[in-house]
């Protein structure tokens, strides 16, 4: 029953100055890759194929970041 305690504190404390900045960067590459990949497919504008490839792992990554911090 501490370890639940614990958790609730944990929740309510205030993040740390270097996750909130880890969250502000990777949110904000995650959310301009987002945004470049959905205007390129709205105007049906060939992207180079390292962008294709490496997108949905950088927008996974940087999501995950965010979410872990």
């Amino acid at each position: 029953m501490n370890w639940i305690k614990q958790f609730i504190n944990r929740c309510k404390a205030q993040t740390p100055r270097v996750f909130r900045k880890v969250q502000y960067i990777a949110g904000a590459m995650s959310a301009m890759m987002i945004a470049v990949n959905s205007q390129a497919m709205e105007y049906a504008m060939q992207l180079p194929s390292w962008w294709n490839a490496t997108a949905p792992y950088i927008i996974g990554f940087s999501a995950g970041l965010v979410a872990l911090s």
